[in-house]
């Protein structure tokens, strides 16, 4: 079975009956047969090299969105932080600047946002569960959260458990569900309002909440 010169296997034919001869009707049918074999292996092996190459690229996309994420929602909040400081203190030109830095930093986020939309759509497979430290997931999704806090003057409360704990998921998407339920808060919170996460472990299961004094 060879295609482009490239050997796939073999296919071999035995004949109980050693004085018959092969027809030659016989040797294009087998070699039709081989023809057709090496067109389904090959299309075989295509089809698992693309799904490995969609695999990679869904990978890559989740953690590119995921590394991103989190440092630009910190850029954003410290941005605003700096502006209330010095808005009265600049120019015509600089707030200019400032602005157009502001529009940059919303276009990357909502871009980083289609795409991740457009992923979830795309694939259908499911993502292999691997042992994620929680105590660390927390931790991060916290500490990106405190400079929107900050902005609005809230009251940003973090409660971690004494040690890391183990879970079996997608860190990806822990780290996804806990910053929308950390963001969600915050945002929904009224200025000087009361934000506190709080994560433990009962029971031998991980336990993660968010109250806040919104509606």
């Amino acid at each position: 079975l060879i295609y482009e010169e490239d050997l796939l296997g073999m296919l071999v034919l035995c004949e109980s009956r050693s004085n018959r001869q092969v027809q030659s009707d016989e040797i294009s049918l087998v070699r039709s047969m081989a023809l057709q074999a090496t067109v389904a292996l090959q299309q075989a092996t295509l089809f698992a090299n693309v799904r490995e190459l969609e695999q990679v690229k869904s990978e890559m996309i989740r953690m590119a969105s995921h590394d991103l994420r989190n440092p630009l929602h910190s850029v954003k909040g410290y941005l605003e932080l700096l502006l209330m400081d010095l808005a009265s203190h600049l120019d015509a030109q600089q707030t200019e600047f400032v602005t157009r830095m502001k529009n940059g930093l919303n276009r990357m986020q909502s871009l980083m946002e289609d795409i991740l939309n457009l992923e979830k759509i795309e694939s259908q497979q499911d993502i292999k569960r691997q042992p994620v430290n929680m105590w660390m997931v927390v931790s991060e999704v916290s500490e990106s959260g405190r400079s929107q806090a900050d902005l609005k003057h809230q009251k940003y409360i973090v409660n971690l458990p004494p040690q890391s704990v183990l879970v079996s998921g997608s860190e990806i998407q822990l780290t996804q569900a806990l910053t929308n339920l950390v963001g969600n808060a915050i945002k929904y919170t009224p200025d000087e309002g009361r934000v506190e996460v709080r994560s433990w472990v009962e029971n031998g299961r991980f336990r993660f909440e968010v109250e806040d004094s919104g509606f």
